[in-house]
């Protein structure tokens, strides 16, 4: 049998780049170290933010190599190094080691044993925060999140609190002395909800927000969001606050 260490893959340089920043988010909400398994068709990430507000489930489809569970240690100095180089490259990975080649650029890192990823997450854990989340799902294009970024940018507010019904969405910002409603349009009807998170969440948003998002939202229940393109698949989990 081949030993999967020793293959060489190729890395396309925009897909893996933007894999790794879905999954390292910013913020409050950063992941500095992850826990991937390579297989030959595709790379999954697990993680859970160490505030434990948000966690995550990504994966990016390919042609790969059945190396198994990898440990990155320093997500930062990876995309460092790829922001630098900004093209495609070869990708190996051997007992201890990620390497990574680019035009006469060769960039290693140690790699973290899985057993010390302190903010991995099982399947086990995060499926049946998905099973209670799902149901009551609307899509917001990405010009509607800039519009959240914005309003939450315009007024010192440390809470977003949605409601919906029906076709109609509302996200309500607060703080002393000033009051801002954004109303929109979706297009399927949801059953009645009032959500409550922290300002946080944004950071969240400012990140996947290139992408249309489908939501999730209910009473009583963590928000559920996902994203998708060609080769991606994401779904993220974030903790409400008590109303």
């Amino acid at each position: 049998m081949k030993d999967a260490t020793k293959q060489k893959i190729d890395i396309n340089y925009e897909e893996f780049a933007k894999f790794l920043s879905l999954c390292s988010l910013k913020g409050e909400l950063e992941n500095k170290e992850l826990l991937t398994e390579f297989e030959q068709e595709s790379i999954t990430a697990r993680a859970v933010s160490l505030n434990k507000i948000c966690c995550l489930r990504g994966t990016l489809t390919g042609v790969f190599a059945d190396y198994g569970e990898v440990g990155l240690d320093d997500l930062s100095l990876l995309k460092s190094f790829m922001s630098t180089v900004k093209e495609n490259m070869k990708l190996r990975k051997t007992d201890n080691k990620l390497m990574l080649e680019a035009n006469k650029t060769r960039f290693s890192s140690v790699l973290r044993s899985p057993q010390y990823i302190v903010n991995k997450v099982e399947d086990a854990k995060f499926n049946p925060l998905i099973e209670k989340a799902k149901g009551n799902e609307f899509t917001l294009k990405s010009e509607d999140i800039r519009k959240i970024i914005a309003a939450v940018g315009s007024i010192s507010s440390n809470d977003l609190i949605f409601t919906g019904e029906g076709k109609s969405l509302t996200l309500k910002l607060a703080n002393q002395n000033t009051e801002l409603e954004v109303d929109f349009d979706l297009a399927t009807e949801v059953q009645p909800f009032t959500v409550k998170l922290a300002k946080v969440f944004v950071d969240l948003l400012s990140v996947i927000g290139e992408f249309d998002i489908i939501f999730s939202m209910k009473n009583d229940t963590p928000v559920y969001l996902t994203i998708k393109n060609k080769n991606m698949n994401f779904e993220y989990i974030f903790a409400i606050k008590n109303k």
